[in-house]
């Protein structure tokens, strides 16, 4: 008998430019898991839906009935029987996920300044120019 019966998930959380990314994928790597992103699959979904790819075209895609459901499941689908979730800043996919999986959320955060340089860095469409 598998003693794992749900599927588990280690979801990655933090603000924009912690570091998550950089984190998740060298433990995805490191312990042989698939790793996927909430926002890359939101641009999926936009993208099907012929909506915009800018960060608030994707938090507005995100708050949309239903969008929750369907996201768990492409999770779900993706990282069973184990895997990694990168920036889940959605706390109602969060709780929904922890019905369906055993979940383990880790908060990845640095300093200001530091977040700043990798946002300036990595220079993707819709980064803000200087933190709130």
């Amino acid at each position: 008998m598998n003693i794992i019966e749900k599927p588990f998930i280690i979801c990655i959380t933090g603000k924009m430019g912690a570091g998550k990314d950089t984190i998740a994928e060298q433990l995805a790597h490191d312990l042989g898991i698939p790793l996927c992103g909430v926002s890359n699959v939101l641009r999926e979904m936009a993208t099907e839906r012929g909506l915009g790819q800018m960060r608030d075209d994707l938090r507005k895609l995100s708050n949309e009935q239903g969008t929750v459901g369907e996201l768990a499941n492409i999770f779900l689908d993706r990282l069973s029987p184990r895997g990694m979730l990168v920036g889940i800043r959605i706390p109602e996919l969060y709780q929904l996920l922890q019905t369906k999986a055993k979940v383990v959320l880790l908060r990845v955060e640095a300093p200001d300044e530091v977040r700043m340089q990798r946002i300036i860095k990595r220079n993707k469409p819709g980064d803000p120019q200087n933190l709130p």
